[in-house]
Protein backbone atom coordinates (compact mmCIF):
# COMPACT_ATOMS: atom_id res chain seq x y z
CA UNK A 1 0.00 0.00 0.00
CA UNK A 2 1.36 3.38 -0.97
CA UNK A 3 2.32 5.71 1.86
CA UNK A 4 1.35 9.35 1.49
CA UNK A 5 3.54 10.71 4.31
CA UNK A 6 6.17 11.92 1.77
CA UNK A 7 3.36 13.59 -0.16
CA UNK A 8 2.28 15.57 2.92
CA UNK A 9 5.81 16.82 3.52
CA UNK A 10 6.18 17.69 -0.17
CA UNK A 11 3.03 19.80 -0.09
CA UNK A 12 4.20 21.54 3.08
CA UNK A 13 7.65 22.47 1.80
CA UNK A 14 6.44 23.35 -1.71
CA UNK A 15 3.94 25.72 -0.12
CA UNK A 16 6.76 27.35 1.87
CA UNK A 17 8.79 27.79 -1.32
CA UNK A 18 5.86 29.26 -3.24
CA UNK A 19 5.23 31.76 -0.48
CA UNK A 20 8.61 33.28 -1.32
CA UNK A 21 7.86 33.50 -5.07
CA UNK A 22 5.26 35.31 -7.16
CA UNK A 23 1.69 34.18 -7.75
CA UNK A 24 0.28 33.78 -11.23
CA UNK A 25 -2.98 33.20 -13.07
CA UNK A 26 -3.31 31.66 -16.54
CA UNK A 27 -6.52 32.21 -18.52
CA UNK A 28 -8.04 29.81 -21.04
CA UNK A 29 -7.00 32.34 -23.71
CA UNK A 30 -3.35 31.85 -22.75
CA UNK A 31 -2.85 35.16 -20.96
CA UNK A 32 -0.72 35.12 -17.80
CA UNK A 33 -1.04 37.55 -14.92
CA UNK A 34 1.60 37.73 -12.19
CA UNK A 35 1.40 39.35 -8.79
CA UNK A 36 2.35 39.20 -5.14
CA UNK A 37 -1.03 38.01 -3.83
CA UNK A 38 -3.79 35.86 -5.27
CA UNK A 39 -7.08 35.10 -3.53
CA UNK A 40 -10.35 33.37 -4.39
CA UNK A 41 -13.53 35.34 -3.68
CA UNK A 42 -17.08 33.98 -3.65
CA UNK A 43 -19.44 36.88 -2.89
CA UNK A 44 -23.18 36.35 -2.54
CA UNK A 45 -24.40 38.75 -5.22
CA UNK A 46 -21.92 38.01 -8.03
CA UNK A 47 -19.99 35.20 -9.68
CA UNK A 48 -16.90 33.82 -7.92
CA UNK A 49 -13.62 35.36 -9.08
CA UNK A 50 -9.89 35.38 -8.48
CA UNK A 51 -8.14 38.55 -7.40
CA UNK A 52 -4.45 38.84 -8.23
CA UNK A 53 -3.19 42.03 -6.63
CA UNK A 54 -5.79 44.57 -7.81
CA UNK A 55 -7.01 42.67 -10.89
CA UNK A 56 -10.14 40.48 -10.90
CA UNK A 57 -10.83 37.52 -13.21
CA UNK A 58 -14.12 35.59 -13.22
CA UNK A 59 -13.61 31.92 -12.30
CA UNK A 60 -14.75 30.39 -15.60
CA UNK A 61 -12.02 32.24 -17.50
CA UNK A 62 -9.23 30.84 -15.33
CA UNK A 63 -7.27 27.74 -16.38
CA UNK A 64 -4.44 27.59 -13.81
CA UNK A 65 -3.38 29.53 -10.74
CA UNK A 66 -0.48 29.45 -8.35
CA UNK A 67 -0.75 30.93 -4.88
CA UNK A 68 1.20 30.40 -1.66
CA UNK A 69 -0.32 26.92 -1.22
CA UNK A 70 0.46 25.39 -4.61
CA UNK A 71 -0.68 25.12 -8.23
CA UNK A 72 -4.37 24.62 -8.99
CA UNK A 73 -6.32 23.79 -12.14
CA UNK A 74 -9.88 24.64 -13.07
CA UNK A 75 -11.41 21.24 -13.92
CA UNK A 76 -14.98 22.45 -14.53
CA UNK A 77 -14.75 21.44 -18.21
CA UNK A 78 -14.46 17.81 -17.06
CA UNK A 79 -17.69 18.14 -15.06
CA UNK A 80 -20.14 19.75 -17.50
CA UNK A 81 -19.24 23.25 -16.41
CA UNK A 82 -19.73 22.78 -12.65
CA UNK A 83 -17.18 24.88 -10.77
CA UNK A 84 -14.48 22.53 -9.49
CA UNK A 85 -10.75 22.78 -8.82
CA UNK A 86 -7.82 20.43 -8.32
CA UNK A 87 -4.40 20.89 -6.72
CA UNK A 88 -1.18 19.58 -8.26
CA UNK A 89 0.27 17.07 -5.80
CA UNK A 90 2.95 15.52 -8.01
CA UNK A 91 4.93 16.99 -10.90
CA UNK A 92 6.36 14.96 -13.78
CA UNK A 93 5.88 14.10 -17.43
CA UNK A 94 2.44 13.19 -16.16
CA UNK A 95 1.38 15.36 -13.22
CA UNK A 96 -1.18 14.32 -10.63
CA UNK A 97 -3.98 16.57 -9.37
CA UNK A 98 -6.35 16.06 -6.44
CA UNK A 99 -9.81 17.58 -6.12
CA UNK A 100 -9.86 20.33 -3.49
CA UNK A 101 -12.17 23.08 -2.30
CA UNK A 102 -11.05 26.51 -3.48
CA UNK A 103 -12.93 28.03 -0.54
CA UNK A 104 -10.18 26.41 1.56
CA UNK A 105 -7.10 26.71 -0.67
CA UNK A 106 -7.97 30.14 -2.00
CA UNK A 107 -7.40 31.67 1.42
CA UNK A 108 -4.25 33.27 2.73
CA UNK A 109 -3.88 30.59 5.44
CA UNK A 110 -5.00 26.96 5.61
CA UNK A 111 -6.72 25.29 8.58
CA UNK A 112 -4.33 23.35 10.78
CA UNK A 113 -4.14 19.59 10.18
CA UNK A 114 -4.31 19.22 13.95
CA UNK A 115 -7.77 20.79 14.09
CA UNK A 116 -10.53 18.19 14.23
CA UNK A 117 -13.12 20.07 12.20
CA UNK A 118 -14.88 19.88 8.86
CA UNK A 119 -12.41 22.17 7.07
CA UNK A 120 -9.43 20.09 8.18
CA UNK A 121 -11.07 17.05 6.61
CA UNK A 122 -11.15 18.87 3.25
CA UNK A 123 -7.37 19.19 3.01
CA UNK A 124 -5.57 17.18 0.30
CA UNK A 125 -4.59 13.63 1.25
CA UNK A 126 -2.93 12.24 -1.87
CA UNK A 127 -5.86 10.91 -3.87
CA UNK A 128 -5.32 10.69 -7.62
CA UNK A 129 -8.33 12.44 -9.21
CA UNK A 130 -6.92 13.98 -12.42
CA UNK A 131 -3.87 13.71 -14.67
CA UNK A 132 -2.12 16.35 -16.77
CA UNK A 133 0.06 15.40 -19.74
CA UNK A 134 3.10 17.22 -21.12
CA UNK A 135 0.89 19.52 -23.20
CA UNK A 136 -1.02 20.78 -20.16
CA UNK A 137 -4.22 18.92 -20.96
CA UNK A 138 -6.18 17.47 -18.05
CA UNK A 139 -7.87 14.07 -17.96
CA UNK A 140 -9.90 11.98 -15.58
CA UNK A 141 -7.81 8.91 -14.58
CA UNK A 142 -9.88 6.33 -16.43
CA UNK A 143 -8.27 3.15 -17.67
CA UNK A 144 -8.69 4.27 -21.29
CA UNK A 145 -7.04 7.65 -20.72
CA UNK A 146 -4.18 6.23 -18.68
CA UNK A 147 -3.52 3.44 -21.19
CA UNK A 148 -3.33 6.01 -24.01
CA UNK A 149 -0.97 8.21 -21.98
CA UNK A 150 1.31 5.49 -20.56
CA UNK A 151 1.04 2.60 -23.00
CA UNK A 152 4.71 2.95 -23.93
CA UNK A 153 5.85 1.91 -20.44
CA UNK A 154 5.78 -1.82 -19.80
CA UNK A 155 5.87 -1.36 -16.02
CA UNK A 156 3.10 1.25 -16.06
CA UNK A 157 1.00 -1.01 -18.31
CA UNK A 158 1.38 -3.86 -15.83
CA UNK A 159 0.06 -1.70 -12.99
CA UNK A 160 -2.80 -0.53 -15.20
CA UNK A 161 -3.78 -4.14 -15.88
CA UNK A 162 -4.00 -4.72 -12.13
CA UNK A 163 -6.04 -1.55 -11.78
CA UNK A 164 -8.38 -2.83 -14.50
CA UNK A 165 -8.74 -6.17 -12.71
CA UNK A 166 -9.66 -4.45 -9.42
CA UNK A 167 -12.09 -2.25 -11.34
CA UNK A 168 -13.94 -5.21 -12.86
CA UNK A 169 -14.05 -7.04 -9.53
CA UNK A 170 -15.47 -3.92 -7.88
CA UNK A 171 -18.15 -3.61 -10.53
CA UNK A 172 -19.02 -7.29 -10.25
CA UNK A 173 -19.40 -7.07 -6.48
CA UNK A 174 -21.43 -3.86 -6.66
CA UNK A 175 -23.80 -5.02 -9.40
CA UNK A 176 -24.10 -8.56 -8.04
CA UNK A 177 -24.68 -7.37 -4.48
CA UNK A 178 -27.16 -4.76 -5.63
CA UNK A 179 -29.09 -7.38 -7.58
CA UNK A 180 -29.28 -9.69 -4.58
CA UNK A 181 -30.47 -6.84 -2.36
CA UNK A 182 -33.18 -5.90 -4.85
CA UNK A 183 -34.42 -9.48 -5.18
CA UNK A 184 -34.35 -9.95 -1.39
CA UNK A 185 -36.42 -6.85 -0.66
CA UNK A 186 -38.92 -7.62 -3.44
CA UNK A 187 -39.47 -11.10 -2.03
CA UNK A 188 -40.28 -9.82 1.49
CA UNK A 189 -44.06 -10.05 1.21
CA UNK A 190 -44.67 -10.79 4.88
CA UNK A 191 -42.27 -8.27 6.42
CA UNK A 192 -38.54 -7.82 6.83
CA UNK A 193 -36.53 -11.05 6.90
CA UNK A 194 -32.74 -11.21 7.27
CA UNK A 195 -32.25 -13.98 4.71
CA UNK A 196 -28.90 -15.49 3.66
CA UNK A 197 -29.44 -13.90 0.25
CA UNK A 198 -29.79 -10.47 1.84
CA UNK A 199 -26.65 -10.95 3.95
CA UNK A 200 -24.60 -11.98 0.91
CA UNK A 201 -25.91 -8.95 -1.00
CA UNK A 202 -24.88 -6.62 1.84
CA UNK A 203 -21.40 -8.18 2.06
CA UNK A 204 -20.86 -8.00 -1.69
CA UNK A 205 -22.02 -4.39 -1.99
CA UNK A 206 -20.02 -3.27 1.04
CA UNK A 207 -16.95 -5.22 -0.04
CA UNK A 208 -16.77 -3.33 -3.33
CA UNK A 209 -15.80 -0.15 -1.46
CA UNK A 210 -12.68 -1.80 -0.03
CA UNK A 211 -11.24 -1.96 -3.56
CA UNK A 212 -11.10 1.85 -3.91
CA UNK A 213 -7.75 2.11 -2.11
CA UNK A 214 -5.91 -0.61 -4.06
CA UNK A 215 -7.30 0.86 -7.28
CA UNK A 216 -5.89 4.26 -6.31
CA UNK A 217 -2.57 2.61 -5.42
CA UNK A 218 -2.30 0.93 -8.84
CA UNK A 219 -2.91 4.23 -10.61
CA UNK A 220 -0.25 5.91 -8.48
CA UNK A 221 2.23 3.13 -9.21
CA UNK A 222 1.51 3.42 -12.95
CA UNK A 223 2.17 7.16 -12.91
CA UNK A 224 5.34 6.78 -10.83
CA UNK A 225 6.64 4.05 -13.16
CA UNK A 226 5.93 6.11 -16.26
CA UNK A 227 7.58 9.24 -14.85
CA UNK A 228 10.61 7.23 -13.79
CA UNK A 229 10.99 5.94 -17.33
CA UNK A 230 10.86 2.28 -16.23
CA UNK A 231 10.08 -0.11 -19.05
CA UNK A 232 11.15 -3.47 -17.53
CA UNK A 233 8.65 -6.04 -16.29
CA UNK A 234 7.74 -5.95 -12.57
Amino acid sequence: MKSYIPFLFAVLFSGMALAQDYCYLVSFHGDTLKGETLAYKDPILRSPYFQIDEQEVIWDGVKLIRNEHGVFANVSHLHRGDERYAMRIKTGDISVFERVEMDIYGRETLPSRLDANEEQALLATGELNYLMDETGRLYKPTYQHMKAMMGGSEMASAHLKRFRTFQWVKRGLAYGGGGLLAVSFLSMTGGFVMSPQLIIGILMSGGSFFLNEPMNDMRWLAVDSYNAGTTSSP
